[in-house]
């Protein structure tokens, strides 16, 4: 199988349930990965990183509460631009404001 993957893409993202944090924002990394099926080495699709990241990009600039939202429209967004495709996604929120030293809160959907 023929895998394109970002690792620790780190963006800040106005996600979260308290109000502060669609102001102030929180960091995130995500990795992500879109694997193609059934290919031989011969006829290697492509798939374009940077298309991969635009849809990661575009799906943090608006208010969420829920990192499972971000998840889910980021895998769907992918999913769309290369039907077919399979896709692990992993987001984590860095530091989240739980009281207590906590290095990240992490969501993850694999496929493969």
């Amino acid at each position: 199988m023929f895998t394109v993957q970002l690792d620790t893409i780190r963006l800040w993202v106005p996600v979260g349930l308290y109000r502060q944090e669609a102001v102030l924002k929180n960091e995130i990394t995500v990795h992500i990965a879109v694997r193609v099926p059934g290919v031989s080495p011969g006829s290697l699709p492509f798939i374009d990183y940077a298309q991969i990241y635009e849809v990661v990009r575009a799906c943090c600039t608006e208010q969420t509460g829920l990192l499972e939202e971000l998840l889910a429209a980021m895998h769907s967004g992918i999913t769309a631009l290369y039907p077919g495709t399979l896709v692990n996604v992993s987001v984590s929120k860095l530091h989240p404001p739980l009281g207590g030293n906590v290095a990240a809160a992490t969501v993850s959907w694999n496929d493969f």
